[in-house]
């Protein structure tokens, strides 16, 4: 059973009629990736996943192939670089969501 989540769309709508990226962060298990995955015309990556990582090695090679109108990355605390950080840009492909959990990566 799907649960509906109309207020949190809106939201997230109004948001990146505002500003290209949003993040989605809170405490573990509230449904976060659950929203996420909910989002009709996205497409969603789980950071955690060895397949996203070498998906994503050449950035902007990456970015230019999706064609989703929205890029969902979960989990990205866990995808951290050699420097030890993450670094994202507004994409030039649209709207991007950033979410991160609770947890320490």
């Amino acid at each position: 059973m799907e649960i509906l989540r109309p207020f949190w769309h809106e939201k997230l709508q109004r948001a990146w009629s505002r500003v290209p990226i949003a993040w989605l962060s809170g405490v573990r298990r509230v449904g976060k990736t659950t929203l996420a995955r909910s989002l009709d015309q996205a497409l969603y990556l789980s950071c955690d996943l060895p397949s996203t990582a070498e998906r994503v090695a050449d950035p902007e090679r990456f970015l230019r192939s999706v064609e989703a109108p929205v890029l969902i990355l979960d989990e990205i605390h866990l995808f951290v670089r050699s420097e030890g950080r993450v670094r994202f840009q507004g994409d030039p492909c649209g709207r991007a969501q950033l979410r991160g959990g609770s947890r320490p990566a």
